[in-house]
């Protein structure tokens, strides 16, 4: 085997070393980043049971947990795909434990969580 075709082969080695590495290390935080998004959803749907078995206050407390737990771009990246279905999720659990609100105190105060936060926090 000549001198050039050893060079050759052991930088052919040595790239697929590098990439296999690169692409492991890319894996790993994707798998992390999957995970989080995992828990944040399932936070956000403990959230909403928990505001449909409790009280009016209770709710309240569950939609302010909701809507500073862990805002947009802290645990994922700012508008990376895996951000938008987590913030999607919180959105519908907004809108799920305003609508119980507005269900049991026959209340209307539109569609903004602050409003309802605003009422029952005075």
């Amino acid at each position: 085997m000549s001198k050039s075709l050893k060079v050759f082969l052991c930088i052919a080695a040595f790239s697929l070393l590098l990439f296999c590495c690169y692409t492991l290390y890319n894996y790993s935080i994707l798998s992390l980043r999957v995970k989080f998004a995992d828990d944040q959803t399932l936070i956000f749907d403990e959230a909403a049971n928990q505001a449909m078995q409790g009280s009016p206050q209770e709710a309240i407390k569950c939609l302010e947990y909701v809507i500073s737990y862990y805002p947009s771009g802290s645990k994922q990246e700012l508008g990376s795909s895996l951000d938008i279905l987590v913030e999607r999720a919180r959105a519908n659990t907004i809108k799920i434990i305003i609508d119980h609100l507005r269900s049991e105190t026959k209340l209307d105060l539109g569609n903004s969580p602050k409003a309802w936060i605003d009422h029952y926090t005075r």
